[in-house]
């Protein structure tokens, strides 16, 4: 019952139904789905008087994530943006926890990353069809195309999308050769998803991520594809970019420019309030009175680079445990690539949450994401895969 919850809801997160049908607004699907699989994982961790998959260290790091997070809103600038922020990010603490005990045989790691490939065909495919109706978002940067909700920010949604490249990549793989074709379609649906955004730090996250998978793939034909996919990004990136602001002249960019103030206003708000921050999610309150006298634009603007955005909100308080939990996750993912069977299961698993896990560190240099949900997930599901290895390496013993 926990992991029936908990994989609805990582499908939900990508679906999002609430915005797709508005009557079920009111029901919160997504968020009882989360709330359920905690509340009868931790009723059945009390009945049967189970263990908790408790990996460490990242189980106390996100915990000590979370107390720089609540410490924060002591001296936020806007104190109740920053508890809200904070509630979601205790909210993502809980998702990360659940994924680490409920995800715990290789159907059920088979099922989440399902789950996450299918909800992502939802934003993917509205955001190719609004592509090519014409139905672009309201923006000055030339005709980008993105979703609804949570992926109404094109940037967003191109990232959100790479964390799911590696996964389908891998899911087709190590599945049936009948159900090759369908992963491969879905690759073709999220890479015309992501050129549809016109993001370039979604278009670069895309390129890293398959220039990683070429470089851990043992197969010829494997590093073949990758090598020709990374090649048709290069060349749309070159010769078809159709958005105004593109990959030539940076330096007189104005987006561009509004990144790199929005850096500098970050490392200014560090160095005021070096310990606790801003506020978690208040550096967009905090910027007007950070940004430079001179420049020619004052509205709202979130800190377009993730380490710098966690150093501004959170402090080193929040810094510290934020840098070493992804680290630690890392590291996890690369010891079960070292140690697994090298055509065994539990590596093509490994090298995909390692490829997701990058995606998103490249794409974080290009905007905010600490309160995003999806590397904690790639976490959680690092954690589950860790200690699924731990029990004596049942995925390579499993067909996927």
């Amino acid at each position: 019952m926990p992991f029936f919850f908990l994989a609805s809801f990582l499908f939900m997160l990508y679906a999002s139904p609430a915005f797709l049908i508005p009557a079920l607004a009111v029901l919160h699907p997504a968020q009882v789905a989360g709330i359920g699989a905690m509340t009868v994982l931790i009723l059945q961790k009390r009945v049967w008087t189970e263990n908790w998959n408790f990996v460490r260290p990242e189980g106390p790091l996100m915990l000590l994530l979370l107390a720089g997070a609540a410490l924060s809103c002591l001296g936020a600038f806007w104190p109740k943006l920053a508890v809200d922020t904070t509630i979601t990010l205790v909210k993502i603490g809980v998702i990360y926890f659940a994924i680490a005990n409920c995800v715990d045989s290789a159907s059920r790691l088979k099922i989440a990353t399902l789950a996450l490939i299918a909800g992502g065909l939802f934003p993917a495919v509205g955001t190719v069809i609004n592509y090519a109706t014409g139905n672009f978002c309201n923006c000055a940067e030339g005709h980008r195309a993105s979703w609804i909700g949570a992926y109404q920010n094109p940037n967003d949604l191109a990232y959100s999308v790479v964390i799911l490249v590696p996964l389908a990549f891998q899911m087709s793989r190590i599945t049936h050769w009948v159900w090759k074709p369908v992963f491969w379609g879905i690759l073709g649906i999220y890479f015309a998803a992501i050129f549809a955004t016109h993001s370039r730090g979604g278009l670069i996250g895309a390129g890293a991520v398959l220039l990683l998978l070429g470089l851990r793939e043992r197969g010829i034909a494997s590093k073949v594809i990758t090598a020709c996919v990374l090649a048709g990004i290069l060349t749309y990136g070159l010769f078809y970019w159709s958005r105004s602001e593109g990959f030539q002249n940076l330096t007189q960019d104005f987006t561009a420019h509004q990144r790199v103030e929005t850096i500098k206003a970050g490392l200014r708000m560090f160095a005021d309030y070096p310990l606790l921050g801003v506020g978690l999610g208040c550096s967009v309150v905090a910027w007007p009175f950070y940004a430079p006298p001179d420049i020619d634009f004052r509205t709202s603007l979130i800190i377009h680079n993730t380490a710098v955005q966690a150093l501004s909100e959170v402090g080193l308080l929040g810094f510290v445990p934020f840098v070493f939990f992804l680290g630690a996750g890392w590291f996890h993912a690369r010891r079960v690539i070292k140690h697994a069977s090298p055509h065994g299961i539990a590596r093509k698993y490994a090298v995909a949450l390692e490829a997701s896990l990058f995606g998103f560190l490249i794409c974080g240099l290009f905007g905010g994401y600490v309160s995003s949900w999806f590397p904690y997930i790639v976490v959680g599901l690092i954690s589950a895969l860790l200690g699924l290895t731990r029990r004596g390496g049942e995925l390579d013993e499993i067909n996927a």
